[in-house]
């Protein structure tokens, strides 16, 4: 699973932390509802966080680095040709996003163009497609939002 993270300029590792938190809370609450009304297994049980995926014109952002490290996973910086090219799937309308990045949301974008990535790695390794989506609509949370995406196995 892979969390994509937009924010404002200056935000603290607890910020960007936080947002990550509440967003996989928010899935588990969903995906908790889902399995009660269908008495099937839960998917959010097998997803561990593998990335946090942001604008490349975010890599100054020491908030967003410092949770990547304190979580141990890589901070994959996201092309603005790759965000645009995931903006069609986004779930959110951000005038706000839009005027900034040229996408409606800049978390939901990060977090589906840094899945499709890691579909295509996993593709290449594997020899069969790995399917890439969006688990739910952005989080705001403060001065970040976050997204979160997923490759099934």
């Amino acid at each position: 699973m892979v969390a994509g993270i937009g924010c404002r300029s200056g935000v603290s590792a607890d910020q960007v932390e936080a947002a990550i938190s509440a967003a996989i809370e928010a899935l588990e609450a969903a995906e908790a509802v889902r399995q009660l009304a269908s008495l099937m297994p839960s998917e959010w049980r097998h997803r561990t966080l593998t990335a946090i995926a942001t604008p490349a014109a975010k890599a100054h952002e020491l908030g967003i680095k410092a949770a990547a490290a304190a979580r141990g996973v890589p901070l994959m910086l996201i092309s603005q040709e790759a965000l645009e090219a995931a903006n069609p799937a986004t779930l959110t309308r951000s005038e706000h996003s839009m005027a900034a990045m040229n996408v409606h949301s800049v978390a939901e974008a990060a977090a589906l163009a840094c899945a499709a990535a890691l579909a295509r790695q996993a593709t290449a390794d594997a020899g069969s497609p790995a399917a890439h989506r969006l688990l739910a609509p952005r989080i705001t949370l403060g001065p970040v939002t976050c997204a979160l995406a997923d490759i099934p196995k």
